[in-house]
């Protein structure tokens, strides 16, 4: 299996049980799926070096006000080999077990290092 279809298998896994857990909570509630979070001053509240905006994977609304917030995680830890690649334009990307909800990314950069602008687009 390349790294295309284990992406493919992965993302695959962990939509399907995010959109039944998405369903469920809808015929219960008024839900709002991957709301941003913001800051005190009103603007994007973000995180780590690519800013990425923080969210919650699903907020319980009753009467217009946001009552519970719901992480969605799977039951259980999809198994395949540690590899690594490198990608088309020479970034190394190395990929290992990890929970979706606890998947962490690091970008390190050389002195010679490769353009990594297409992680960032």
């Amino acid at each position: 299996m390349g790294p295309g279809q284990l992406f493919d298998m992965l993302r695959s896994y962990h939509s399907a049980r995010f959109n039944e857990v998405v369903q469920e909570a809808k015929e219960n509630a008024n839900v709002v799926v991957e709301p941003a979070l913001l800051a005190s001053d009103g603007s994007y509240a973000v995180e780590g070096d690519l800013e990425l905006r923080c969210r919650f994977d699903l907020v319980v609304v009753e009467g217009g006000t946001p009552r519970d917030s719901i992480t969605i995680d799977t039951e259980e830890m999809v198994s395949f080999e540690a590899f690594s690649f490198n990608w088309d334009n020479g970034v190394r990307i190395e990929i290992a077990l990890f929970q979706w909800n606890l998947c962490t990314c690091s970008l390190s950069r050389g002195e010679d290092s490769p353009d990594c602008g297409l992680l960032m687009a």
